[in-house]
Order: C-alpha cells, then sequence, then structure tokens
C-alpha cells in the first residue's frame, strides 16, 4: 500500500500547485492532498510515479482500508484534473463505496484537448463527485494544512484570480456539455 507524505515543502508547492495557464516542463508531475473525515481523519498527499502510478491510484490504494458501515468524506486538492483513466478509477471506486462521498478540487485542467480526458471528467461529475477549480481560499488552505511553511502566510501570485477564473469557466464548459459532443 503507497504511503502518505505528511507535509510538502514550499517551494514545491508553490511550483506545482501554481494556477498558470501555461505550465512549465517542471510542473508536469500531478500532486493530490487529501483530508478524509469518517470513522477515522486521515491526511496527507501523493506524487505520481512517472510511467507507473498516477497520484489518484496511489491515494486510492491508501483507502483501501475504509470501513463500509461507516461514512466519509474525502477532499481532494490536486495540481492538476485526473486523466480519462484515473476518473474511471475514481468513478469505480465510488461505486464500490456508495460509503463515500468525494470532492476533489484542481488547480489547473489536465490535457482538456484530449478527448478522454474531458469525458472523465464529465463522468466523475455524473458520479456524484463535486468537482471545482481552486480558489484562493483552497490554495490558503492547502498552504496552512498539507505544506511546511514556516508560519509564512500564502503567497498570492499575480494573476491567480484570472487563472482560476479561465479554468472555472474551461470546467463548466466542458460539464455542460452533453456526451458524445465533447471537442
Amino acid at each position: 500500500m503507497a504511503e502518505a507524505g505528511e507535509v510538502l515543502e514550499r517551494d514545491l508547492f508553490l511550483l506545482q500547485y501554481k494556477n498558470v495557464c501555461m505550465a512549465t516542463e517542471l510542473q508536469k508531475a500531478t500532486y493530490l492532498c487529501f483530508k478524509a473525515n469518517g470513522g477515522w481523519t486521515k491526511s496527507g498527499w501523493f506524487c505520481n510515479q512517472p510511467r507507473i502510478k498516477h497520484a489518484e491510484i496511489r491515494f486510492l490504494e491508501n483507502l483501501e482500508t475504509l470501513d463500509r458501515n461507516l461514512k466519509y468524506t474525502v477532499t481532494c486538492y490536486l495540481s492538476w484534473s485526473p486523466c480519462a483513466d484515473c476518473s474511471e478509477a475514481l468513478v469505480n471506486f465510488l461505486s464500490n463505496n456508495p460509503n463515500v462521498n468525494l470532492r476533489i478540487f484542481v488547480s489547473r485542467l489536465y490535457r482538456i484537448d484530449e478527448r478522454r480526458n474531458c469525458e472523465g471528467l464529465k463522468l466523475l461529475n455524473d458520479a456524484g463527485v463535486h468537482l471545482k477549480v481552486m480558489n484562493n481560499e483552497h490554495f490558503e488552505y492547502c498552504w496552512k494544512t498539507f505544506v511546511d511553511h514556516k508560519q509564512s502566510p500564502f503567497p498570492l501570485w499575480d494573476d491567480i484570480v484570472e487563472n482560476h477564473a479561465y479554468y472555472e469557466e474551461e470546467l463548466t464548459d466542458i460539464l455542460q456539455q452533453e456526451r458524445g459532443t465533447i471537442n
């Protein structure tokens, strides 16, 4: 089973979660911070293992110990939205664990020029996943909860609000399109 990391380094979080519209080569990795409440409270983070396992799959492996008799709310904050395959894996997990309520907040949208990834986001939405783009409050919450920030305040970057608005509009458009009409 994958072990969750406890806290992210400050500079790593700022690099990986920065919601720029043109991601850099250094922002290829997907980071997933999570908090699960229910029979127990658990939190941490996962990163993908390039060419081996995506962060979402490592996260799901960590949830294998959930008690099916208890209700859980799990909130994830991802640096990239899930790819099509990870969206399907999350939906399959939820169909096998109806006692889990999943909320996903993303910093950036992953390859939405690829139809399958858009269909994956719709699949998550249709499965009842609360799917939103991270705003200032979400970034600040992650900063305070998952980052070794050494008591420093969350440093807002240029265009954080504009980039949120851009990605939120893109996600809204994807989720409102009918299946089979996603470009």
